[in-house]
């Protein structure tokens, strides 16, 4: 969801006297990336068979942070447009230190948030810092139009944001029906238990006879 969150953006991203088309494979290689980034921190950092130490933590801080730099800027390296792209290197140095700055917030509050008000607070402060690091890696792009390049093959912005949106609409739906759904069977199995007691009659504490 990181991943979509630094997408939509884009849909107001726009070069003048040039058209903006977007590279399919590169477009699935950011996502990948934020994908598997996510997952080998979290799997270095929070081990289920280890102890987490702070080698690991410091470990999965750099990986998570690396991914969430590496996919705005992969995102972007998938424009095509009438001429080249370059980056400003401070806007670079600015987006990946709030990258990485993002990822020991992160790893920060998995293991320290406990109450559900901290972890809203540190979910809506990881959102605000992902979106920044997307803008930070947007502010540091460099347009140069060259009337002589055409641009050719790639896919409109629209047409991935669709699927996408639904995709993620669903990927939301599926977790919050299953938590509403789960006070539901909880109920029903008290009930059940509480019918087969009852079934059963009372059974004597000291010699586990049925009465």
């Amino acid at each position: 969801m990181s991943w979509l969150a630094m997408f939509l953006p884009m849909a107001g991203f726009n070069v003048e006297d040039s058209v903006v088309r977007f590279d399919t494979v590169t477009i699935v290689f950011s996502m990948l990336v934020a994908l598997v980034s996510v997952y080998v921190a979290l799997l270095v950092a929070i081990p289920d068979n280890a102890p987490a130490t702070l080698a690991r933590t410091v470990t999965g801080a750099l990986v998570l942070g690396a991914g969430l730099a590496g996919a705005p800027f992969s995102v972007l390296a998938a424009v095509r447009i009438e001429g080249s792209l370059t980056f400003d290197p401070l806007w670079v140095a600015a987006a990946v230190g709030l990258a990485i700055a993002t990822a020991v917030g992160f790893l920060a509050q998995v293991k320290t948030a406990d109450t559900w008000p901290k972890r809203l607070l540190s979910s809506a402060l990881a959102g605000v810092a992902v979106i920044a690091v997307h803008f930070l890696a947007a502010a540091s792009v460099r347009v140069e139009i060259d009337p002589a390049v055409v641009v050719s093959g790639g896919i409109e912005v629209f047409s991935i944001l669709f699927p996408l949106f639904v995709v993620g609409l669903l990927l939301l739906a599926v977790p919050i029906v299953l938590v509403l759904q789960a006070p539901d069977r909880l109920a029903a199995e008290l009930e059940e238990e509480s019918e087969r007691w009852a079934a059963d009659g009372p059974v004597d504490p000291v010699d586990g006879r049925t009465f």
